[in-house]
């Protein structure tokens, strides 16, 4: 129907990723250990095994590597279940807001679930037209077209904003900071982490918007007061009337950094902000500080910087001993590429859906799918479960807790 899966990966390899489209992932398996304990199963009797299931995705585009990598994790995971419901495919093309004609579509040739669009413009255009049947966007929910029926999927920045300020209180900050890239996403990111942030009881003492490169070291010494610290300097040594060995001293009503920028930016950013006295500063950030495999040489600048992400990119080993991993599959394709998130999303997506009507009624209830876990909060957006690390030496490092 779409020329071919070698095709599409083909297309991969030349097109550009869209890694923002959150905004918006010889032989044997190896035993491996699973980071989370494997929590109580969905009774049988309770699953509910859809005989259709269409899939809406945006072939016909520039986003059609990103489609092809979901369709793989999907049908990866469908290779592997007992249940083998008929898969009804729709090309939505490059418009977002035509969605609504191929779910229409979908629905009229008898699909009982839905999965898609692809994306956070496509997903709000389907959702304004108010949905009635079960179906899972790749994308979020807003709390205002929240429905039973409905269900969202992604690695959402604003989940990741509220994991991290939980963090950063239990490590003991109270006084931070927001650095943020000048954009939309990360404006909006920001004054998610800021009201997480004041919700747990911590202070916000600084906002700052991170300049052009030629002015960001400048911005930095004015932001951690460097120039008041050589004022004093300069009193003193005039006091005493004497010369005297100088350090600049930082601002010190402050111990940590939330970084709402993406990793090019902030390459160029943390090294001088280590330079300018801020090299016992914590800094965390998203998902978006991380490329989806180890890039020594560029990341090395990332330095200290902990961030989280997908298990499974973070932590191989902790993949599920079910999940068969052969050189010639899907996994082994997608590994350490930039679309392995969503790979790993599409695996989930199948593996999930005939636990959902379980688990809406189920606060805290959790799903495992053997390469992610998530959870299924009210508001119906899956939240999947993240492995924290930090930058060492170039590559990122696991925590552990």
């Amino acid at each position: 129907m779409f020329g071919g899966i070698s095709r599409m990966r083909a297309l991969y390899r030349i097109a550009p990723v869209v890694l923002g489209l959150w905004l918006l992932i010889g032989g044997q398996a190896a035993a491996q250990v699973s980071l989370v304990p494997r929590p109580e199963a969905t009774p049988v009797s309770e699953m509910t095994r859809y005989e259709r299931v269409a899939l809406l995705m945006p072939w016909s585009s520039l986003n059609a590597s990103a489609a092809q990598a979901f369709h793989d994790g999907f049908n990866a995971a469908r290779s592997t279940d007992s249940w083998q419901p008929e898969v009804l495919l729709y090309d939505i093309g490059a418009d977002p807001d035509l969605v609504s004609i191929y779910y229409k579509a979908a629905l009229r040739d008898g699909a009982d679930f839905v999965i898609g669009p692809l994306g956070q413009r496509a997903a709000l255009a389907l959702l304004a037209t108010r949905p009635a049947h079960p179906t899972m966007v790749i994308g979020r929910i807003p709390s205002s077209d929240a429905q039973p029926w409905l269900f969202g999927l992604g690695l959402s920045l604003q989940n990741q904003a509220r994991l991290l300020a939980e963090r950063m209180y239990a490590a003991g900050h109270r006084r931070v900071g927001v650095v943020r890239k000048n954009a939309d996403w990360a404006e909006r990111l920001a004054a998610d982490f800021a009201r997480h942030w004041t919700a747990l009881g911590g202070d916000l003492v600084l906002r700052e918007i991170i300049a052009e490169a030629d002015g960001q070291a400048e911005q930095i010494k004015a932001m951690l007061h460097l120039e008041q610290s050589r004022h004093r300097h300069g009193v003193l040594a005039r006091m005493l009337n004497r010369s005297l060995s100088f350090t600049p001293r930082r601002r010190q009503d402050i111990s940590a950094l939330f970084l709402a920028t993406d990793a090019g930016q902030a390459r160029e950013w943390v090294p001088q902000l280590r330079f300018h006295q801020g090299h016992d500063l914590a800094l965390y950030a998203t998902s978006r500080m991380y490329g989806g495999h180890p890039d020594v040489l560029r990341d090395a600048d990332l330095e200290g910087v902990e961030f989280c992400d997908l298990p499974w990119l973070l932590r191989p080993d902790a993949l599920d001993p079910e999940v068969p991993i052969r050189p010639d599959d899907p996994f082994d394709f997608y590994r350490n590429s930039p679309l392995e998130r969503l790979f790993v999303l599409g695996y989930a997506g199948f593996k999930v859906i005939p636990e959902l009507a379980w688990m809406r009624g189920r606060e805290g209830s959790r799903h495992r799918s053997g390469l992610l876990d998530v959870s299924l909060p009210e508001d119906g957006n899956l939240v999947p479960s993240l492995t924290c690390a930090v930058f060492k030496n170039g590559r990122p490092a696991p925590r552990i807790g």
